[in-house]
């Protein structure tokens, strides 16, 4: 995995050799150089993302934590949380679009909601979405995969208020936002994917329409109709020739989808309303 900040001037990369290394440029035309390795998680790194303000980077692993880091400068970081609580490894971390609040997904069965706590001084949870044990109510019932939220702005002009899911249970939880600028989560509606494989990742593009890849090779694009119901809209049956394990519109054109598959390839898609 790799992200770059929201300035562009930073690019961390997670590892499977339990780091996560920062790279820096000054500018577009400058090459990147590698400036630090962030050190703590036992094991592999899974995931790695950058907060909406760029100040943090929020990386998850299979040692079954999630550790936030506080950026100062671009060279030196300041470890402020290692979060426990997953019983399973922690497949991915994602910030909502506009506020320092995390969200985890695990091979638990779970979604968790971290937060700053209000004196500022330690970080926690604050909701657990589902899970094997069944206290975090209705939710996934398989490994969660991949967590994308709704994009602030969409390209029709509303405000993204939502969060959606993943799952090797085959199908999308649509976990509705409320509360202060729709940081509170709550189980919204499920539907089934077209994938007879698990659903590796998902992305929830400013079109409005939500992009997934599969264990079963292909990517998918799925819309939500007037009535509320999402259905398939465009599938790609064999997009790649193994896992497809990533999918992402791009933050350039919201018609374009970039896919990445455990076959060594990159490609990109153009979707186009039927």
């Amino acid at each position: 995995c790799v992200a770059v900040s929201p300035c562009g001037r930073m690019l961390a990369s997670a590892s499977f050799d339990g780091t996560c290394a920062v790279y820096v440029r000054a500018s577009p035309q400058h090459a990147w150089r590698r400036a630090c390795a962030l050190e703590g998680h036992e094991s592999e790194v899974k995931r790695c993302a950058w907060s909406p303000s760029g100040s943090l980077l929020a990386t998850c692993g299979r040692d079954r934590t999630v550790w936030v880091w506080e950026a100062h400068g671009e060279e030196e970081f300041e470890c402020v949380a290692a979060l426990h609580g997953h019983g399973g490894d922690v497949k991915c971390v994602t910030w909502h679009p506009s506020e320092d609040v995390l969200v985890s997904a695990s091979y638990d069965e779970s979604v968790r909601v971290w937060r700053e706590d209000e004196d500022g001084d330690d970080w926690s949870c604050a909701q657990v979405l589902g899970g094997e044990s069944g206290d975090g109510g209705e939710g996934h019932r398989g490994t969660v995969w991949r967590a994308s939220f709704e994009p602030r702005r969409r390209m029709d002009g509303g405000a993204g208020a939502r969060c959606v899911s993943c799952s090797g249970d085959g199908e999308f939880v649509v976990w509705n936002g409320s509360g202060f600028c729709n940081t509170e989560l709550a189980f919204g509606v499920r539907f089934q994917c077209g994938h007879d494989q698990a659903v590796l990742s998902c992305d929830w593009g400013a079109n409005g329409f939500i992009a997934a890849g599969g264990g079963d090779n292909s990517v998918r694009v799925y819309g939500e109709g007037a009535d509320g119901v999402w259905r398939q809209v465009a599938c790609i049956e064999n997009a790649h020739d193994d896992d497809v394990n990533h999918v992402e519109w791009s933050p350039h054109d919201p018609m374009e989808l970039i896919s990445s598959s455990d076959d060594g390839s990159v490609k990109t898609w153009m979707f186009a309303v039927a």
